[in-house]
């Protein structure tokens, strides 16, 4: 193989690899946009999944709270007794915090929190976890309550 011969592959060679790696870097780049377009559709209606997200997430940190305090929190004491020990009656003797802040719902709101019965039934719920929803006012028809699920 002559000198020309050589120039002439090492040329076609370098060629192929850049082209192979043009057109690896736009399919990677269409990929990654289409991805994110994707979730970026799929997440514009997601306030109320979110929501209903936050509600399972507070459901498992209410359910410890009982576990380990023997009781649910009071409406009184509210979502806060698992951030702060409760200061007002019943004071439960044995207490953790479960969560760092009472968590906002997706409009900006905290999540409100309703005990509907105090002792452990086997069926029902005895809690009521509620968004306020777009206009951000309890008691409206748009709020969201983990019993609607």
């Amino acid at each position: 193989m002559n000198e020309e011969q050589r120039e002439t592959m090492k040329w076609s060679l370098r060629r192929k690899l850049v082209t192979g790696a043009a057109v690896g870097l736009m399919v990677g780049t269409a990929a990654v946009w289409g991805t994110a377009k994707m979730v970026s559709i799929t997440c514009s209606g997601t306030r109320e999944s979110r929501a209903l997200a936050d509600f399972s997430a507070l459901e498992s940190a209410l359910t410890v709270y009982e576990a380990k305090s023997q009781r649910l929190p009071t409406t009184e004491q509210g979502l806060a007794a698992l951030v702060e020990k409760p200061t007002i009656e019943p004071i439960p003797r044995s207490w953790a915090r479960l969560i760092a802040k009472v968590p906002h719902d997706p409009w900006g709101t905290e999540y409100g929190y309703r005990q509907i019965a105090e002792s452990r039934e086997p069926q029902g719920r005895r809690f009521v976890l509620i968004s306020a929803g777009p206009d951000r006012q309890f008691d409206t028809e748009d709020d969201l309550k983990s019993d609607d699920k």
